[in-house]
């Protein structure tokens, strides 16, 4: 059987990055209110808010793509382009079917999906624990990203759909961010498109980090992006 590779896993996630960029970037100079963006601009500032959040709910769904098939893909023993393949606690599968099979125990792929959940890092971390030495690489993840990856399925969620759960962790999560109280009234007023446009990151990223970027505006998409981009090196090792 050919080498299970990663290499396409990576590629994968790195050109959702880029067309999520390419979404982002003209809806990002009319999220400005004024006369251009509201008579001029491509979108309405509102309409921009949306297309911003919608750029960032693409990304989302990559990263839990991308997660779900580097994980199946090591356990059948694949390696990163720098040759890095994680140590395998119980074995190697024979393909990434396998891998589903025994990730789960359900034989049926369609039944093993319901047994899956990319979108909560807690549950990837309890699998890696059991099928790779010291749950490495998803493991080596700084407890600050991890907690951002919490954030990012928060503002996924709310950006998909309006029920009331969506509406108050929210809520909760932004105020908590900017140091209100968790039931104060949102934060700014901030909708998820206007939460991510914020350009005081320093709230949920380091400064020094934030300085150490390459960024047009500064704020917290560009900063997700960077964040999602560091993680890629790190559990796909270029």
């Amino acid at each position: 059987m050919a080498q299970v590779s990663i290499k396409t896993v990576r590629k994968d996630f790195g050109s959702a990055i880029e067309t999520a960029l390419r979404v982002y970037a003209p809806a990002r100079h009319d999220c400005v209110w004024n006369y251009e963006s509201i008579n001029e601009g491509i979108f309405h500032p509102r309409v921009a808010y949306k297309v911003v959040g919608l750029a960032f709910l693409s990304i989302i769904a990559a990263w839990e793509e991308y997660l779900e098939n580097s994980f199946l893909r090591y356990i059948a023993g694949a390696k990163s382009e720098s040759s890095y393949s994680p140590k395998l606690r119980i074995g190697k599968c024979k393909n990434t079917t396998h891998s589903m099979q025994v990730l789960t125990g359900a034989i049926n792929s369609n039944e093993a999906a319901r047994f899956m959940r990319w979108n909560d890092y807690d549950w990837v971390l309890s699998r890696a624990e059991i099928h790779f030495n010291k749950a490495e690489p998803y493991s080596k993840i700084s407890s600050l990203y991890q907690e951002r990856i919490r954030d990012a399925r928060i503002v996924r969620n709310r950006v998909a759909h309006s029920s009331s759960k969506a509406r108050n962790q929210f809520k909760k999560m932004t105020n908590i961010n900017v140091g209100e109280p968790v039931d104060s009234p949102m934060a700014f007023g901030f909708s998820p498109g206007k939460y991510l446009i914020y350009t005081k990151p320093e709230i949920i990223f380091k400064k020094s980090w934030i300085d150490s970027k390459d960024c047009e505006w500064f704020d917290i998409f560009e900063c997700y992006v960077h964040m999602f981009i560091e993680i890629m090196d790190i559990i796909t090792q270029g």
